[in-house]
């Protein structure tokens, strides 16, 4: 089956000491469910809080593992749509891949584990980055 998805997200990044900056995303994406897995290619515009759009591609495989447990991986082509304010300035284009891991602990809340490395084309530094999350469900 085929299926349209968005992901919308708004985010405030910044340290303590400074102003905060503002993130819209908005991600348009087509999903094929074949069996268990989903595969989704789309784009994704990042609206700074300066009114400056980025674009990002991207390419997302879930593995529905059971009812409670998926397996992710993301990629991302583009400034990238996770970090791009959490370091002050505004990276180039890069490459990012996420693997992770989702478990259900209840119909409403759950945790996320995932593991993100950010690989710039130009000059900026790559790094890797943990996350664990609860996640809930209205």
């Amino acid at each position: 089956s085929v299926g349209l998805g968005v992901y919308l997200r708004y985010a405030q990044y910044g340290p303590r000491s400074a102003p905060t900056r503002q993130l819209y995303q908005i991600a348009p994406s087509v999903i094929w469910h074949i069996g268990a897995v989903d595969f989704a290619p789309g784009w994704m515009f990042l609206i700074k809080d300066t009114g400056k759009v980025l674009h990002t591609g991207l390419l997302k495989f879930r593995w529905q593992q059971d009812a409670r447990t998926a397996w992710l991986w993301w990629n991302y082509i583009g400034p990238d749509p996770n970090y791009v304010e959490r370091v002050g300035t505004s990276p180039g284009l890069g490459v990012t891949s996420l693997v992770g891991l989702e478990h259900w602990l209840s119909p409403r809340w759950g945790i996320r584990a995932s593991l993100s490395r950010l690989q710039p084309v130009d000059d900026f530094e790559a790094f890797t980055e943990f996350s664990l999350s609860l996640r809930g469900r209205l």
